[in-house]
């Protein structure tokens, strides 16, 4: 009875979008960025792993930078080349849409800075690049609240850090 309650719920919010272009894309744009957000919360997770590693100083630094190069680096450049392939047509999603580019360019910065100070043995532009993955985070927070005051009305919500299966 739940279920057939939500797919009925779904149903008028389709019904009442039919004439909204947002609502007409709120759908497909959900569906797009659901994996996305995924691939954030998998990064986040390798790039915790690697500060906690850093910082509890029990792994050897090239042990550390191997795995910035192996691991985060190329998740961080997926997920900022993954979030520009995404066509958005209405302004609305494509303001917000833009937040979320914007923040996984600044993170992808942010990892390459920290791994050329790996590289160069230069603790102030890993502290920049810290910073800058840092600033990420907000942009992503910020991303998330503002896609979700546009999605919710029409039934859909992102998560900034989902369960990852």
């Amino acid at each position: 009875m739940v279920q057939k309650t939500a797919h009925m719920a779904l149903l008028l919010v389709g019904i009442c979008a039919c004439g909204d272009p947002v609502g007409q894309e709120a759908a497909g744009y959900h569906a797009a960025m659901v994996p996305l957000m995924r691939q954030n919360s998998l990064v986040a997770e390798q790039f915790l792993d690697m500060t906690a590693a850093i910082y509890k100083q029990k792994v050897p630094v090239a042990q550390i930078a191997e795995r910035m190069r192996k691991d985060v680096l190329p998740m961080g450049d997926r997920l900022k080349a993954d979030s520009m392939k995404i066509e958005v047509k209405t302004e609305t999603l494509k303001d917000v849409h833009q937040a979320a580019v914007a923040a996984w360019t600044v993170q992808a910065d942010g990892y390459h800075e920290m791994m050329k100070a790996f590289t160069d043995n230069n603790l102030d532009a890993f502290n920049s690049g810290s910073k800058k993955v840092g600033q990420s985070k907000v942009m992503v927070e910020n991303y998330v609240r503002d896609a979700n005051a546009v999605l919710e009305p029409y039934g859909y919500h992102l998560e900034e850090f989902p369960t990852v299966e």
